[in-house]
């Protein structure tokens, strides 16, 4: 009975972890991105709101992690 919760919570760790670790990837991607476009330099607090291209790249990422 304690296994199979301490399973539960190790595949509810695992599972949210991957999607912070994309999501995190997503974000200072879409940053790099937009600072190559506009010559900026560091992370923008408008970049933080603008969530198309954490979308884009999540998504993007999503995909390429099920191909592989």
């Amino acid at each position: 009975m304690i296994f199979s919760f301490i399973d539960k919570i190790n595949k509810l760790f695992e599972i949210t972890s991957h999607y912070s670790c994309i999501i995190g990837f997503s974000f200072i991607t879409s940053n790099l991105l937009y600072n190559k476009l506009t010559n900026k330099f560091g992370i923008t607090i408008e970049r933080m709101f603008d969530l198309q291209y954490i979308f884009l790249f999540f998504f993007t990422t999503k995909a390429i992690l099920h191909i592989i």
